[in-house]
């Protein structure tokens, strides 16, 4: 009898040693600032930002109403990632550009779901540009609401020919090679790094 107790006794620990075994996971990085996001080295002044003025009520943009919900639609309970989208938007419009816009850029999204202001503490033309023409086009599931984003300091352009690249230091963006200290397509470089 005391035999049968040891053995259940026994079975039912190592089953639960192999349980927790089998569960465990190391999630391994190499992360110089250990997970943490220190943010933007610039702080945010709402006195520094420039209103770029962007008729989003007007043409070519068609009355808020009638616009699509784009990419600002989040999950069932929360229906609105009016963050997430202007996020994104940014990013691929700091891209579209050449990497050139600087400082905080901030949307202010009105009441009806559809944003009616764009600032920027460092305006550029062509980086307000692309992301009126994205902003302008869509009607999100949201409130009243305002978001910001840093797009940094002295940002180096990254359109090819124009970026300066060097040893390991100073690297091109993906798609681009070094040739004779500037980024170029690698498309365009004709064999590998040099």
């Amino acid at each position: 009898m005391k035999q049968r107790r040891f053995s259940a006794f026994f079975g039912f620990g190592v089953l639960l040693l192999l349980g927790g075994a089998c569960s465990r996971r190391a999630d391994l990085l190499d992360d110089p600032n250990g997970g943490i996001d220190l943010g933007p080295s610039n702080p945010f002044d709402e006195a520094e930002l420039v209103d770029l003025e962007v008729p989003f009520g007007e043409p070519p943009f068609t009355s808020c109403k009638q616009r699509p919900e784009g990419a600002c639609v989040g999950v069932n309970d929360f229906p609105c990632d009016f963050n997430g989208w202007f996020n994104k938007v940014a990013d691929d419009c700091q891209n579209q550009t050449g990497c050139r816009a600087n400082g905080w850029v901030v949307a202010d999204m009105g009441e009806d779901g559809c944003v009616a202001r764009l600032r920027m503490s460092e305006p550029s033309q062509e980086f307000a540009a692309c992301l009126t023409e994205v902003l302008g086009a869509y009607r999100c599931p949201c409130r009243a609401e305002s978001r910001r984003r840093f797009l940094g300091i002295d940002n180096v352009p990254c359109a090819p020919g124009e970026r300066p690249c060097g040893p390991a230091e100073f690297p091109c963006p993906s798609g681009q090679l070094c040739r004779d200290g500037v980024c170029v397509l690698a498309s365009e470089a004709g064999g590998g790094p040099g």
